[in-house]
């Protein structure tokens, strides 16, 4: 979809952020909050392609899964009435951005803090272009529940946040959506 069509809309656009484990339409609760946020609105369904390097990069069968993963979740998206935005993290965006909370890096092992933390930075960067290219003013995902998945979210988060401001018509929520009970 054009992002100069959410442009100066009236209601404005919320942004789903897509995560690698969650490439579906169906009982999908980050896509269905957007729909159903008080009143309503465009949707722009978004995947952010890590530029990862080391022990973690996608390569080979991985990548080509991923890539007909997302072809096929884009046509799910146009049976909708939208479509996927996809978005590079690059390392570049990493050089800037937060820190990740000492918590989480501590989960990590510490051979993985680099690439996860320019991860986090990237990705976080390439979702603030895309709420301030479009206006969005509503960001929801699926939650991970891995160390570095939170790391990522937590950064994502607070990068929104400080572009977003805190006010209260601003929504950025992580949403339960691949266990069959959230633990405590």
């Amino acid at each position: 979809p054009m992002l100069a069509s959410y442009t100066g809309a009236a209601i404005p656009p919320a942004v789903v952020w897509y995560r690698t484990f969650d490439l579906r339409t169906a009982d999908h609760a980050p896509l269905l909050a957007a729909v159903e946020r008080p009143g309503g609105g465009p949707v722009i369904p978004a995947f952010v392609w890590p530029e990862r390097r080391g022990r973690y990069s996608v390569g080979g069968a991985a990548q080509a899964w991923l890539l007909v993963a997302l072809e096929q979740l884009d046509r799910d998206l146009s049976t909708l009435g939208s479509g996927l935005v996809l978005r590079a993290a690059t390392l570049s965006d990493a050089a800037t951005g937060g820190e990740a909370p000492a918590a989480l890096l501590a989960r990590l092992d510490p051979a993985d803090h680099a690439m996860a933390l320019a991860e986090a930075r990237g990705t976080a960067a390439a979702l603030c272009r895309l709420v301030g290219e479009s206006g969005a003013t509503h960001v929801y995902w699926h939650k991970s529940y891995e160390p570095e998945g939170q790391m990522i979210e937590a950064l994502v988060a607070s990068a929104l946040r400080a572009q977003m401001g805190d006010e209260g018509s601003v929504v950025i929520e992580g949403l339960p959506g691949h266990l069959l009970c959230e633990g405590e």
